[in-house]
């Protein structure tokens, strides 16, 4: 649940459910990232798939950080919940209709509908693209290649 509105995660990019955690802030990247926190030895950047879509905040903070591998990388996503396991059909899925805004047709693959309720399936591929150019300052200190990575 993200805003109040279901969504799909593909399982098998799924490598942990955590409780919420604050992660320490990253400066310099979009307002949809909530920081970094370190999962066993790996740093990780932290995205809040409400401000991502640009949904509305049904609460103060996420519940849970669903971590993820997207190419070889791991990305925590915040979430308000994480419900239920579900399975169906790949010929259910449809595409996603015209008039959703821009981030729903940017980071949505598909929507599918299952007993009355339409899910978005995150693309997280796209999703996981953070692309936010460091500021002089800090370039000169150090090279960095992006904070998803």
């Amino acid at each position: 649940m993200v805003g109040g509105h279901p969504y799909l995660i593909d399982v098998m990019s799924i490598r942990e459910i955590r409780g919420w955690t604050p992660p320490s802030p990253l400066p310099g990247c979009p307002a949809y990232v909530e920081g970094m926190f370190d999962l066993r030895g790996s740093v990780i950047p932290v995205i809040s798939l409400v401000m991502r879509l640009g949904l509305e905040r049904i609460r103060d903070l996420p519940a849970v950080t669903v971590v993820i591998e997207v190419s070889g990388r791991l990305l925590g996503i915040a979430v308000d919940a994480v419900c239920d396991l579900v399975t169906f059909q790949s010929g259910r899925l449809q595409p996603v209709p015209a008039a959703g805004g821009p981030a729903a047709r940017e980071l949505l693959s598909a929507v599918v509908e299952m007993d009355g309720q339409v899910f978005g399936l995150v693309d997280f591929e796209r999703l996981a693209s953070i692309d936010t150019p460091l500021p002089e300052a800090a370039r000169r200190d150090f090279s960095c290649a992006g904070a998803a990575q």
